[in-house]
Protein backbone atom coordinates (compact mmCIF):
# COMPACT_ATOMS: atom_id res chain seq x y z
CA UNK A 1 0.00 0.00 0.00
CA UNK A 2 1.55 3.27 -1.17
CA UNK A 3 2.18 5.93 1.45
CA UNK A 4 1.22 8.71 -0.97
CA UNK A 5 -2.42 9.61 -0.13
CA UNK A 6 -2.90 12.03 -3.04
CA UNK A 7 -5.13 9.57 -4.89
CA UNK A 8 -7.91 10.46 -2.43
CA UNK A 9 -7.85 14.05 -3.70
CA UNK A 10 -8.63 12.75 -7.20
CA UNK A 11 -11.72 10.73 -6.27
CA UNK A 12 -14.89 11.66 -8.08
CA UNK A 13 -17.92 12.60 -5.96
CA UNK A 14 -20.64 10.04 -5.47
CA UNK A 15 -20.96 6.53 -4.03
CA UNK A 16 -18.89 3.63 -5.35
CA UNK A 17 -21.01 0.54 -6.17
CA UNK A 18 -19.32 -2.72 -5.28
CA UNK A 19 -19.34 -6.20 -6.77
CA UNK A 20 -19.91 -9.15 -4.46
CA UNK A 21 -16.77 -10.78 -3.06
CA UNK A 22 -16.79 -14.28 -4.51
CA UNK A 23 -14.66 -16.22 -2.03
CA UNK A 24 -13.73 -16.34 1.64
CA UNK A 25 -10.03 -15.60 1.20
CA UNK A 26 -9.01 -12.07 2.21
CA UNK A 27 -7.84 -9.73 -0.56
CA UNK A 28 -4.21 -9.73 -1.63
CA UNK A 29 -2.08 -6.73 -0.74
CA UNK A 30 -2.18 -3.97 -3.39
CA UNK A 31 -0.30 -0.69 -3.66
CA UNK A 32 -3.23 1.63 -4.43
CA UNK A 33 -4.71 2.85 -1.10
CA UNK A 34 -8.20 3.41 -2.51
CA UNK A 35 -8.21 0.00 -4.17
CA UNK A 36 -7.22 -1.46 -0.80
CA UNK A 37 -10.32 0.11 0.77
CA UNK A 38 -12.58 -1.06 -2.07
CA UNK A 39 -11.35 -4.65 -1.79
CA UNK A 40 -11.88 -4.62 1.97
CA UNK A 41 -15.41 -3.22 1.56
CA UNK A 42 -16.26 -5.96 -0.93
CA UNK A 43 -14.77 -8.62 1.34
CA UNK A 44 -16.88 -7.34 4.23
CA UNK A 45 -20.06 -7.50 2.13
CA UNK A 46 -20.77 -3.81 1.52
CA UNK A 47 -22.84 -3.09 -1.59
CA UNK A 48 -21.44 0.40 -1.94
CA UNK A 49 -19.11 2.90 -0.34
CA UNK A 50 -21.48 5.76 0.52
CA UNK A 51 -21.31 9.28 -0.87
CA UNK A 52 -20.54 10.77 2.57
CA UNK A 53 -17.60 8.41 3.00
CA UNK A 54 -16.16 9.36 -0.37
CA UNK A 55 -16.51 13.04 0.50
CA UNK A 56 -14.73 12.45 3.79
CA UNK A 57 -11.92 10.62 2.01
CA UNK A 58 -11.63 13.47 -0.50
CA UNK A 59 -11.67 16.46 1.83
CA UNK A 60 -11.11 15.52 5.47
CA UNK A 61 -7.45 16.06 6.42
CA UNK A 62 -7.27 12.99 8.66
CA UNK A 63 -10.03 10.46 7.85
CA UNK A 64 -8.12 8.80 4.99
CA UNK A 65 -5.28 7.92 7.35
CA UNK A 66 -7.52 5.62 9.39
CA UNK A 67 -7.18 3.07 6.60
CA UNK A 68 -3.41 2.93 6.64
CA UNK A 69 -3.65 0.07 9.12
CA UNK A 70 -3.69 -1.94 5.87
CA UNK A 71 0.06 -1.35 5.65
CA UNK A 72 0.13 -4.47 7.83
CA UNK A 73 -2.79 -6.51 6.36
CA UNK A 74 -2.52 -9.35 8.90
CA UNK A 75 -3.50 -6.85 11.62
CA UNK A 76 -6.84 -6.55 9.82
CA UNK A 77 -7.45 -9.92 8.20
CA UNK A 78 -6.08 -12.46 10.70
CA UNK A 79 -9.18 -14.49 11.59
CA UNK A 80 -7.57 -15.94 14.72
CA UNK A 81 -6.78 -12.54 16.21
CA UNK A 82 -9.37 -10.83 18.45
CA UNK A 83 -7.72 -7.44 17.85
CA UNK A 84 -7.88 -7.93 14.06
CA UNK A 85 -11.60 -8.68 14.38
CA UNK A 86 -12.08 -5.42 16.30
CA UNK A 87 -10.09 -3.53 13.67
CA UNK A 88 -12.18 -5.04 10.84
CA UNK A 89 -15.39 -4.03 12.55
CA UNK A 90 -14.18 -0.50 13.22
CA UNK A 91 -13.10 -0.06 9.59
CA UNK A 92 -16.44 -1.38 8.41
CA UNK A 93 -18.30 0.96 10.76
CA UNK A 94 -16.52 4.10 9.59
CA UNK A 95 -16.85 3.08 5.94
CA UNK A 96 -20.62 2.91 6.41
CA UNK A 97 -20.80 5.95 8.67
CA UNK A 98 -17.74 8.24 8.44
CA UNK A 99 -19.09 10.42 11.25
CA UNK A 100 -18.57 7.46 13.60
CA UNK A 101 -14.77 7.83 13.42
CA UNK A 102 -13.07 8.07 16.82
CA UNK A 103 -9.69 9.18 18.11
CA UNK A 104 -8.83 5.51 18.49
CA UNK A 105 -9.50 4.88 14.79
CA UNK A 106 -7.38 7.86 13.84
CA UNK A 107 -4.60 7.04 16.30
CA UNK A 108 -4.29 3.50 14.99
CA UNK A 109 -4.12 4.68 11.38
CA UNK A 110 -1.78 7.62 11.92
CA UNK A 111 0.61 5.46 13.93
CA UNK A 112 0.73 2.97 11.06
CA UNK A 113 1.21 5.72 8.46
CA UNK A 114 3.96 7.55 10.34
CA UNK A 115 5.62 4.37 11.59
CA UNK A 116 9.29 4.96 12.47
CA UNK A 117 9.10 8.67 11.64
CA UNK A 118 7.74 9.10 15.15
CA UNK A 119 11.18 8.03 16.37
CA UNK A 120 12.63 11.11 14.64
CA UNK A 121 10.34 13.57 16.39
CA UNK A 122 11.34 15.24 19.69
CA UNK A 123 11.68 12.55 22.33
CA UNK A 124 11.78 9.88 19.64
CA UNK A 125 13.71 6.66 20.15
CA UNK A 126 15.95 7.17 17.08
CA UNK A 127 17.38 10.35 18.56
CA UNK A 128 18.59 8.50 21.63
CA UNK A 129 19.26 4.89 20.63
CA UNK A 130 21.41 5.68 17.58
CA UNK A 131 23.72 8.18 19.28
CA UNK A 132 26.36 5.53 19.94
CA UNK A 133 26.39 4.22 16.35
CA UNK A 134 28.24 6.86 14.29
CA UNK A 135 26.97 5.89 10.83
CA UNK A 136 23.35 5.67 11.94
CA UNK A 137 23.65 8.79 14.10
CA UNK A 138 24.87 10.81 11.10
CA UNK A 139 21.99 9.60 8.89
CA UNK A 140 19.42 10.27 11.59
CA UNK A 141 20.82 13.72 12.30
CA UNK A 142 20.23 14.80 8.68
CA UNK A 143 16.51 14.25 9.22
CA UNK A 144 16.19 15.34 12.86
CA UNK A 145 17.88 18.64 12.02
CA UNK A 146 15.23 19.21 9.35
CA UNK A 147 12.46 18.15 11.73
CA UNK A 148 13.67 20.68 14.29
CA UNK A 149 13.99 23.36 11.60
CA UNK A 150 10.40 22.80 10.43
CA UNK A 151 9.10 22.82 14.00
CA UNK A 152 10.86 26.12 14.69
CA UNK A 153 9.82 27.68 11.38
CA UNK A 154 6.13 26.94 11.97
CA UNK A 155 6.14 27.79 15.66
CA UNK A 156 5.50 24.20 16.76
CA UNK A 157 8.74 23.41 18.60
CA UNK A 158 7.60 24.25 22.13
CA UNK A 159 4.34 22.32 21.78
CA UNK A 160 6.10 19.33 20.21
CA UNK A 161 8.59 19.15 23.06
CA UNK A 162 5.85 19.49 25.66
CA UNK A 163 3.74 16.75 24.08
CA UNK A 164 6.77 14.49 23.67
CA UNK A 165 7.61 14.86 27.36
CA UNK A 166 4.02 14.19 28.36
CA UNK A 167 3.89 11.02 26.25
CA UNK A 168 6.32 9.47 28.70
CA UNK A 169 3.84 10.05 31.51
CA UNK A 170 0.16 9.21 31.90
CA UNK A 171 -0.98 11.64 29.26
CA UNK A 172 -4.50 11.81 27.84
CA UNK A 173 -5.38 10.11 24.58
CA UNK A 174 -6.31 13.51 23.18
CA UNK A 175 -2.73 14.70 23.69
CA UNK A 176 -1.43 11.57 21.95
CA UNK A 177 -3.65 12.33 18.97
CA UNK A 178 -2.45 15.94 18.98
CA UNK A 179 1.15 14.73 18.84
CA UNK A 180 0.33 12.37 15.96
CA UNK A 181 -1.38 15.18 14.03
CA UNK A 182 1.56 17.50 14.66
CA UNK A 183 3.94 14.75 13.51
CA UNK A 184 1.87 14.26 10.35
CA UNK A 185 2.15 17.98 9.58
CA UNK A 186 5.94 17.84 9.94
CA UNK A 187 6.10 14.67 7.84
CA UNK A 188 4.10 16.30 5.03
CA UNK A 189 6.14 19.50 5.15
CA UNK A 190 9.37 17.53 4.85
CA UNK A 191 7.97 15.73 1.80
CA UNK A 192 6.31 18.70 0.11
CA UNK A 193 8.75 21.52 0.92
CA UNK A 194 12.07 19.81 1.67
CA UNK A 195 12.20 17.04 -0.92
CA UNK A 196 12.24 14.05 1.42
CA UNK A 197 10.96 10.69 0.20
CA UNK A 198 8.02 9.32 2.19
CA UNK A 199 9.46 5.83 2.31
CA UNK A 200 12.75 7.10 3.69
CA UNK A 201 10.97 8.93 6.50
CA UNK A 202 8.65 5.96 7.16
CA UNK A 203 11.49 3.49 7.61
Amino acid sequence: MRLNPEIFNKLRPGPIPLKRWANQTPPSKVTNPMATIVLFARYMGLKEIPYRTIEKLRFDPYFRYCFYVFLAPFLVYDKDSPSAKVTRQRLLTILKDPDAVTNEDLGRGLSAYLNNFLGLMPGGYKREQFKMIPDLAARVKVITDEVDRVLAEYGMAERANTLAAELNTETSYGEQIEFLKLSLKVFNLLVENHGFDRDRLWK
